[in-house]
């Protein structure tokens, strides 16, 4: 029996997640979280074989809580599931030490799949994902998945001008969660870490 705990802040994927998993017997599922702090808490009373965590949580970017995870539960196997399917950010998290990466729009029998291989210590990429992680490395990909995107370009315009992410999701009709992915997205292809690397860099580059 593998033990599962998901963290995502929008109840209606949790329910979704767990419907998808309730028809494998060799799957259990002891704890839903919305928040980091109530998966912080819920790890303190019982630790998951493995944890299907969203990067985004109520009130924090669950990026910053790997670190915490690895190294209070070293044992903990940690299966992302998220929105975003951009090669740069994945590639990032697995060099942080993620078992394995699924997007949102995985089929139950990929997701049981992707569990049982992550829970034997195995690293897992939605094969659909995998194919696009292949083709960025290639020369020609590379230098076009490198580049920002248009929307990317108005994003950083408008960071770089000291919006914040709220700001920037009502200027351009968008939502928080996906003004957030792009600006990771940007972070990562830019390789910086904060907003003020983030003007440097867009300075230096001549991208504003």
């Amino acid at each position: 029996m593998i033990t599962i705990a998901i963290a995502d802040d929008h109840p209606m994927v949790v329910t979704g997640i767990c419907n998808m998993l309730q028809a494998y017997e060799d799957i259990h599922i002891i704890q839903r979280h919305h928040t980091g702090a109530s998966l912080m808490q819920g790890l303190q009373q019982q630790i998951p074989d493995v944890l299907l965590l969203d990067i985004h949580l109520a009130g924090l970017n669950s990026i910053t809580l790997l670190p915490q995870l690895q190294q209070q539960y070293p044992q903990l196997k940690i299966l992302v599931i998220s929105s975003i399917d951009n090669p740069f950010v994945i590639r990032d998290l697995l060099k942080k030490g993620i078992h394995g990466y699924t997007t949102k729009g995985i089929q139950p029998g990929l997701l049981q799949q992707a569990i049982v291989e992550v829970y034997k210590g195995q690293i897992y990429v939605e094969p659909m994902i995998r194919e696009r992680m292949l083709a960025s490395v290639l020369p020609a990909a590379k230098e076009t998945d490198a580049r920002l995107t248009k929307r990317e370009m108005e994003i950083l315009q408008l960071l770089c001008d000291g919006d914040n992410n709220y700001d920037i999701a009502e200027k351009l009709f968008l939502s928080h969660r996906t003004v957030e992915n792009h600006r990771l997205s940007i972070y990562f292809k830019l390789e910086v870490k904060n907003i003020a690397q983030l003007i440097k860099t867009a300075q230096i580059q001549g991208l504003i």
